[in-house]
């Protein structure tokens, strides 16, 4: 059984096939996600209508958000005619 141990090249090799295709390299030096953005990014021209409408479970979610958002108002609005 033999065993293969990672070197420099190899891990160079692995993050050189990683970023291909992606413009700038000063991201790929120091940690920036907005120089990698910036330097990445295409505008999209189109209109909405590749998204999906909101399923079942995001519409709950959103009910029960409404619904404690308008609970804390009430309790607000309560404290301030006190």
């Amino acid at each position: 059984m033999s065993t293969k141990v990672k070197t420099k090249n190899v891990t160079e090799d692995i993050f050189a096939q990683a970023w291909e295709g992606f413009a700038g390299t000063d991201w790929q030096e120091k940690a920036s996600v907005s120089r990698f953005v910036q330097a990445n990014y295409t505008p999209y021209n189109g209109d909405e209508s590749f998204l999906a409408g909101a399923t079942e479970r995001s519409l709950k979610i959103k009910k029960i958000v409404e619904k404690t958002k308008a609970s804390f108002l009430l309790v607000i609005s309560l404290k301030k005619t006190n």
